[in-house]
């Protein structure tokens, strides 16, 4: 008996969790600018930084970076926003040619995730438009 079905990870398997946490600090980055008069490109810039030392807390880290007071509900309102926003986010290059050889060959495909439910559907969704 051979193999019937392929299932991939989402998450730096099939896109780039990387490329998706750029597109969400842009979106806090906005967010913050608006609301705080800080530079936006300095905001995605610090975010994009704090993740590469650590990927814990980025929030209230850029916060302390920015020397700003904030309560528990400013980093729950960024949160908010990154796990809610539309992903401008792409499969990784070998992934359509992948899907298209293993349906050709009459093999089944499926994702599974361990990510939230509804930040993965929003990848998902992105990804097919």
């Amino acid at each position: 008996m051979g193999i019937k079905a392929v299932v991939f990870d989402l998450d730096d398997t099939l896109i780039s969790e990387k490329q998706y946490v750029l597109s969400g600090f842009r979106k806090v980055s906005r967010a913050v600018s608006e609301k705080f008069g800080l530079d936006r490109s300095i905001v995605y810039d610090t975010l994009n930084q704090l993740f590469s030392v650590d990927s814990k807390l980025v929030f209230n880290r850029m916060f302390d970076k920015f020397g700003m007071p904030y309560h528990e509900n400013d980093v729950r309102w960024l949160v908010d926003i990154y796990r809610n926003h539309d992903p401008q986010i792409d499969f990784f290059d070998d992934v359509i040619p992948c899907l298209q050889y293993l349906k050709q060959n009459g093999l089944k495909t499926g994702i599974i995730t361990d990510g939230y439910k509804n930040v993965q559907r929003k990848k998902i969704k992105s990804l097919l438009q």
